[in-house]
This record gives C-alpha cells, structure tokens and sequence, in this order.
C-alpha cells in the first residue's frame, strides 16, 4: 500500500530532481501502481521488472532498435530506455 507520505515524497525529490537539471531515474518498479505513482508525479524515466527482465548483450541491441522504432512494445519486453513506449493494444 502506497501511503500519502510516500506519494508526497516521491513527487518531492522528482520535482527537485527535475529543478536541479539532473533528472531522475525511478528503479525496481514491479507492480502497475507503482508506475501510475511515477506517472502521476511526472517522472520521466522508470526501469524494473515490470518492463524487462535483464536482457542478454547480444538482444540488446534489437530491443534498443525496435523501442526507438516506435514499435509497440508489450510488458515484459525491454522499454526502460528513455526512448517512448505506446501502450500495446490488446
């Protein structure tokens, strides 16, 4: 359960992040609620096992080449790149 702190919290250090220039990285995101938090706070950039489990070196690169491609991409595959993502249609 996400408590009102916690959402307080995580929208605090995204918007410092983002005053500072620095911009932000969420990581070990696992569960959709945890991403509609991020969403919600605007943060940018989120990586964990909810998009991607590791990715070989050698599938690397076709995952990188297709996510920048604008192909959809469906959960469990790689979209933790910072390039966009369209939500896969069902």
């Amino acid at each position: 359960m996400i408590t009102s702190k916690t959402k307080y919290a995580i929208k605090a250090l995204i918007e410092l992040a983002e005053e500072r220039r620095r911009g932000g990285s969420s990581l070990r995101i696992e569960e959709i609620a945890q991403l509609s938090l991020l969403r919600e706070a605007n943060c940018r950039y989120a990586q964990g096992y909810l998009f991607s489990r590791p990715v070989a070196a050698a599938d690397l690169a076709d995952a990188l080449t297709a996510c920048l491609a604008g192909e959809e991409i469906r959960p469990n595959e790689v979209r933790s790149f910072g390039c966009s993502v369209k939500r896969a249609k069902k």
